[in-house]
């Protein structure tokens, strides 16, 4: 989730614990700490996608985190961090929810002892119309801007900006505001979840059922919604408007035999990362050439007919020889 919003709701945090300004900038800085991890975004090759919301967005990593700030927190303000740990916890604790809530891969919250990732999204975490091109570069001033421009459309972000302004203005204010805005973050959660029950009523299909099926947000509002099927031979993705009650439309991808360059590919780090940090992976390939090009997706964003999202290309000459290992949020 974009920075903004983490940061807003550490003092949404500070606020509701009836912390002081100390506590307050503590939980603050919790808040946005488990994102330490996107400073790998640096690292060449994508392996960052081996850490992106990986041990910090867990419950081991968020409890040795929490600690650490509290501590650290304690030796910069001249505190007891036994005092701080609370406002610590409490920061870490929401990010890692609101990440939950936000993005479509979801978090792997018991590694590093399971991969499985789990995801209650309703809110959409990778915009199209906000994702910058210039992903690639893997700049950190691009990301920046970029996500603070997805915040504008991220209804959390308002919430909290409206409680976390009448809590810094009065004090007396900080914790009535503060749980109201939990409560509307609440219901937000609960109206999104039943549009999403509703999206998955419009999609089922009775003769087709799929082994597995999860809904996705498919824009920032909370009525259209991507509805993702694993059958045995093939994934089923249907677009669903549940204000109008109808099917967008539906794509099937089947599961042909896996080619060797496909093969081939899965030991890259790169492709190891984003097959862990995704719930449904799917490749496509074709030969060009003497070159094969081999393009990794996550299906959770399949609902952009225009822009792909969340994508990882490479390509590979007859050698074998790596020419291109690319992982960018949108193409």
């Amino acid at each position: 989730m974009d920075p903004m919003t983490h940061v807003l709701s550490g003092v949404i945090v500070g606020s509701l614990l009836g912390g002081d300004g100390v506590e307050t900038a503590v939980a603050v800085g919790a808040a946005v700490a488990p994102d330490a991890e996107f400073l790998t975004r640096k690292i060449p090759r994508t392996a960052f996608l081996d850490y992106h919301h990986g041990i910090t967005h867990t419950i081991a990593g968020g409890a040795i985190l929490s600690i650490g700030w509290a501590v650290l927190a304690g030796m910069v303000f001249g505190r007891s961090w036994v005092s701080l740990l609370p406002v610590s916890i409490g920061g870490v604790l929401m990010h890692i929810l609101l990440d939950l809530l936000m993005h479509n891969n979801g978090v792997a919250l018991l590694a590093p002892f399971s991969r499985k990732r789990y995801a209650c999204p309703v809110v959409l975490g990778l915009n199209p119309n906000t994702a910058s091109k210039k992903c690639k570069e893997g700049c950190y001033g691009t990301c920046f801007v970029c996500q603070a421009h997805g915040s504008l459309f991220n209804p959390f972000m308002w919430v909290f900006l409206g409680a976390s302004s009448l809590a810094l203005a009065s004090a007396s204010l900080g914790r009535p505001v503060a749980l109201v805005s939990c409560l509307l973050l609440l219901g937000y959660v609960f109206f999104a979840q039943n549009r999403k029950r509703t999206a998955i009523r419009i999609a089922s299909d009775e003769d087709n059922p799929g082994v597995r099926q999860l809904a996705f947000p498919a824009s920032p509002g909370p009525y259209l919604w991507l509805i993702v099927k694993e059958q045995p031979a093939r994934f089923r993705a249907v677009l669903v408007d549940t204000k109008r009650k109808l099917k967008l439309w539906t794509e099937d991808l089947s599961k042909p035999p896996v080619p060797a360059a496909v093969k081939a590919t899965e030991s890259l780090i790169s492709v190891r990362g984003f097959k862990n940090s995704v719930i449904f992976p799917f490749w496509s390939y074709k030969r060009e050439g003497d070159v094969d090009h081999v393009v990794w997706h996550d299906l959770s964003y399949l609902f952009s007919s225009d822009v792909e999202l969340y994508t990882l290309h490479i390509r590979r000459d007859q050698y074998g020889e790596i020419l291109q290992n690319e992982f960018h949020e949108r193409w």
